[in-house]
């Protein structure tokens, strides 16, 4: 993910992908907000859209533009998230839970991507309400 940047991220989004105008607004406003968010981080970036308009793109840039600002970023799908909080329950697993699950909790900026693909049991509901 560390090639992904908002310099190579294209702004109409990619071709064949979103060719309506309304589509290609929404996809320059998602830059716009990911550019701005990256810039000064506060609170949460939530973004949103079919499969392939460019969110992970957008969520990487984010990601790499903010560790080059010197942030301490934590970048990772949530269907790895809960496989690695669920091995480090492993009696020999190099890093323990609590562990590994304070590092995300505290992490300046977490990134999160595909939300949404984890399998939804109670457990994997409850550790990411925490």
């Amino acid at each position: 993910m560390s090639r992904l940047t908002f310099d190579d991220f294209l702004p109409t989004g990619r071709p064949g992908r979103t060719t309506d105008p309304l589509g290609q607004d929404r996809v320059r406003y998602a830059l716009a907000m990911a550019r701005a968010f990256a810039d000064a981080p506060q609170g949460w970036l939530a973004l949103m859209g079919a499969s392939g308009c460019g969110k992970t793109h957008l969520a990487a840039a984010v990601a790499n533009q903010s560790l080059a600002l010197g942030h301490q970023v934590f970048f990772i799908t949530v269907p790895d998230l809960l496989d690695h909080l669920r091995l480090a329950f492993h009696p020999q697993s190099e890093v323990s839970y609590d562990e590994l699950f304070e590092h995300v909790r505290n992490v300046e900026i977490l990134a999160l991507d595909d939300l949404g693909a984890q399998s939804s049991t109670p457990w994997a509901r409850e550790k990411l309400v925490q």
